[in-house]
């Protein structure tokens, strides 16, 4: 029996038993994976590392993408920091605004419009400009400003490490907008509590509004956390706004800050 197990932690890990392996492939950057589960569906892992599934992609990618634009009182444009399986951007566009993808790895892409295919055609989507290179580099150089920066980064490992730095954390801020809405994904708070100290620390030392929440995803082992930066506008008051989603509505945008609550008690937060 083929299997694929990620461990989470030293200690605690998940099993996948494959039923179909349906891409692997080794692109200058990483490993890319995507199989079959019986329960999960279709699974994406990179490096080893489970990104996204079939069964529960939306709860991870309706609530990193729908809470700070509905935060912001008036989105146009949003920048999305990696995301290649392109479900950031599905959800982004139900904003009616204009989306700019940086994403390091051009064979993420590739293989997930072919494999994967969660995005429902929004990688090919014209309002969407997708830039293959470095997120850190480009935002060094960058003279846009944006209203929503949305990172769907991986673990803090390899390249991705740099995007959990406070050096990337000042370089976002400095392309937002006046009232500009900053979102990180921020690991497991049970299982990587130091992920989220590390993007709580160095997103609270340029935004003056901080907030945790959180997302139940199960193929993440339970509880997933975000920390949100704003300029302006408080995370936990979203605007009146309907987006067509499974899970994301005003009631669940309370919910996942009140269960913030539980995430500091896991992480030994005040």
């Amino acid at each position: 029996m083929l299997t694929f197990t990620e461990f989470m932690s030293e200690s605690v890990g998940i099993t996948f038993k494959v039923a179909k392996v349906l891409c692997t492939s080794e692109s200058k950057y990483q490993k890319i994976e995507v199989f079959e589960n019986e329960a999960f569906g279709k699974v994406l892992a990179l490096d080893g590392k489970i990104q996204a599934s079939e069964l529960d992609e939306f709860l991870y990618h309706e609530m990193l993408t729908h809470v700070p634009l509905a935060a912001h009182r008036s989105p146009k444009s949003v920048l999305i920091i990696g995301g290649g399986d392109g479900g950031c951007i599905r959800e982004a566009l139900k904003h009616g605004v204009s989306v700019k993808l940086v994403e390091i790895d051009e064979e993420v892409v590739s293989v997930c419009k072919e494999n994967f295919g969660i995005d429902g055609g929004a990688l090919d989507d014209a309002s969407v400009e997708i830039v293959f290179m470095d997120a850190f580099d480009f935002l060094k150089g960058c003279e846009e400003r944006f209203d929503v920066i949305l990172v769907d980064a991986t673990d803090p490992i390899g390249e991705a490490e740099k995007l959990f730095s406070e050096d990337f954390y000042r370089t976002a801020f400095e392309r937002l907008n006046d009232d500009g809405v900053f979102v990180t994904q921020s690991g497991s708070p049970v299982h990587q509590p130091d992920v989220l100290r590390k993007a709580l620390s160095g997103t609270s030392k340029f935004f003056p509004i901080v907030r945790i929440y959180v997302a139940p995803v199960p193929s993440y082992l339970g509880l997933w956390s975000f920390v949100v930066g704003s300029k302006k506008y408080e995370p936990e008051t979203p605007r009146n706004v309907s987006v067509p989603a499974k899970f994301y509505d005003e009631e669940m945008h309370a919910v996942a800050f009140k269960l913030a609550k539980l995430v500091k008690i896991f992480v030994g937060l005040d």
